[in-house]
């Protein structure tokens, strides 16, 4: 077979890249240079950033000043309450004392126990103190002949035997009164105080 029959390259197809060569078509993006910033746009994004900062900076600082005299007024509102309550208190406590020295006094060689006749008339305040404070002594040894003295006792002669017993039933009474005290008593203290009456009041008569 010929060789001059065998179909040959199209020269175009075989060297496509030469095809438009040199035709100026296929452009190549030119890269954007940086941005250069000049001294005084730099400084005023520093100057605004500060701002910003001082901004943030002093909206905690009156917010953290606001907390903290927020605080004061309640510790003092607080404090003015409780130094209140003290001098309640203390108002009270030298009022009761006040009037304890006053029935001490009302009460002093008048009866043979100032202690449980100022119990008696803690209990039944009622009956034993009058609308001034003052205390109703004779009613107090009316209805507790234990608290006489020894001249206000029924005598060894010939006492009436309604005083005699009244006397004696009245001892009774103050000593059963005293036992309950004894056995309720929350301290030492107490205890001590409350045997060393029940021990004076059975050496009498």
């Amino acid at each position: 077979m010929p060789q001059d029959d065998k179909q040959q390259p199209d020269p175009q197809e075989t060297n496509p890249a030469q095809d438009g060569a040199g035709s100026g078509d296929a452009t190549t993006p030119t890269p954007r240079p940086p941005k250069v910033y000049t001294a005084d746009e730099v400084n005023a994004m520093v100057a605004r950033r500060l701002a910003k900062m001082r901004d943030s900076i002093r909206r905690e600082v009156e917010q953290e000043i606001a907390a903290e005299a927020e605080k004061a007024k309640l510790d003092a509102a607080e404090r003015a309450k409780r130094e209140a309550e003290e001098w309640r208190a203390k108002a009270e406590a030298a009022e009761k004392a006040r009037a304890l020295a006053e029935r001490k006094a009302a009460i002093a060689g008048r009866v043979s126990d100032p202690d449980y006749a100022l119990y008696k008339i803690e209990q039944n305040p009622e009956k034993y103190l009058g609308e001034d404070g003052t205390v109703d002594v004779d009613a107090l040894i009316a209805d507790h002949p234990i608290l006489a003295t020894e001249q206000q006792k029924p005598q060894t002669g010939t006492p009436p035997a309604s005083g005699a017993a009244g006397w004696l039933t009245s001892k009774a009474t103050a000593l059963a009164d005293l036992e309950r005290q004894l056995a309720s008593a929350r301290t030492r203290a107490e205890r001590v105080h409350i045997q060393s009456r029940i021990n004076e009041l059975r050496k009498k008569g």
